[in-house]
């Protein structure tokens, strides 16, 4: 390895693009430790505008830039946006390229003296200027598809760059390596036992634990439909003999999600997001999420039986596709989000009923989850990455 190793991590927008770039830096990070007389890694994170994204970057403790890259689209005012940033995002990454001891010239330059530097990106409109201007300065790329329906961009790039890997299996992906999800080791605690994870979380240790979660936003569906379950009969009974629940609701409706809980007598520890998610899944006996890559990724890597409620307004569905290969498993169950209470109440009661008061269903899905877990990505990227150096 050469004396310096720069990184640049490209993908923002969401947490979704920006955490499996973390884990992957983390790892490297873990390498250069082994190593401290042979490697000296430095990471910069490219990420969008969206204030989101720094405020992720700022928690995580990481230098970064955020581009005036736009999201593609095909009415007239979006697709100015796009048209008008791209070229001057390029710029922008190869303005971090230079100053990271990278060379800015054009393709064909030789890397500079300093050491090498090398690009992971995983997907998103941010992705699209960083690895075009990566390219046009001679450094290595590699991609990473995190969803089970490639985005435009990624579709786009994959042809362009050093080395694929896919969280999916993608006919239009040829070549791609596949990987389980990058996630960062907070995310997953084998190293605490399920009853410190629950003090640690204010839940009581030795209760089970149903873990209600959609992201940092949470979900309006969600949350409405947990509020209806409060008013099941069989399910309020069985909450409340035997389980507690922590749900992670969302700052808008935090509180008239607690109050359902309140109501109804069932213990439950109302958040409006969490950043211990590992502490979370660790908790956990069951869940009931969303279907991001990153979700699915997490529940499986913590081996968490899980209800999915995929996102219901994706056109391409790829949520339920992210969720389809734990599935088939047999460790989760997969319900479409009906949107309206009543309506997702109808299908959730009669599913909920045998998973809440029988041990042995919940016993075997993680039995299902533990035959074949998802390997470590965030290392096979990271090998990548030092191979390049």
């Amino acid at each position: 390895m050469t004396d310096q190793l720069t990184v640049l991590l490209a993908g923002g927008g969401t947490g979704g693009h920006i955490f499996p770039n973390a884990a992957v830096l983390e790892r490297l990070r873990e390498a250069d430790a082994g190593e401290p007389e042979k490697s000296r890694v430095t990471g910069h994170f490219i990420l969008s505008r969206r204030p989101l994204d720094g405020q992720i970057a700022d928690g995580l403790g990481v230098e970064w830039t955020s581009i005036v890259a736009e999201p593609f689209g095909l009415r007239p005012r979006v697709l100015w946006r796009f048209l008008s940033g791209f070229g001057e995002a390029k710029r922008q990454v190869r303005g971090v390229i230079a100053r990271n001891g990278g060379n800015p010239g054009l393709r064909g330059a030789q890397p500079s003296a300093l050491g090498r530097t090398v690009m992971v990106a995983t997907g998103g409109f941010v992705s699209g200027p960083a690895v075009r201007a990566a390219k046009a300065c001679s450094v290595p790329v590699a991609l990473v598809n995190l969803d089970a329906v490639p985005g435009r961009a990624n579709a786009w790039l994959a042809g362009q760059v050093d080395k694929v890997f896919s969280v999916y299996e993608h006919a239009s992906l040829r070549g791609a390596e596949r990987v389980g999800l990058p996630l960062r080791r907070t995310a997953v605690r084998g190293d605490v036992e399920p009853e410190q994870a629950r003090c640690e979380l204010s839940l009581l240790p030795d209760r089970r634990t149903l873990l209600v979660t959609a992201g940092s936003q949470g979900a309006v569906s969600i949350n409405r439909a947990m509020m209806a379950l409060c008013e099941h009969d069989a399910v309020r009974s069985a909450l409340r003999e035997r389980w507690q629940v922590m749900h992670l609701a969302g700052e808008s409706m935090r509180d008239e999600v607690a109050k359902a809980y309140a109501a109804a007598g069932i213990e439950a520890n109302v958040l409006a997001f969490c950043d211990t998610m590992g502490l979370a899944w660790r908790s956990a006996d069951l869940a009931i999420t969303r279907a991001g890559a990153g979700s699915v990724a997490e529940a499986w890597a913590n081996r968490v039986p899980s209800v999915f409620l995929p996102y219901p307004y994706h056109k391409d569905e790829h949520q339920r596709l992210n969720a389809q290969p734990m599935v088939d498993t047999g460790g989760a169950v997969l319900l479409r989000d009906r949107v309206e209470p009543t309506a997702n109440v109808s299908e959730l009661a009669p599913l909920l009923g045998p998973m809440l008061t029988a041990d042995d269903r919940l016993m075997e899905m993680r039995a299902a989850l533990d035959r074949d877990p998802p390997g470590d990505g965030a290392q096979a990227v990271a090998d990548w990455v030092l191979g390049q150096a």
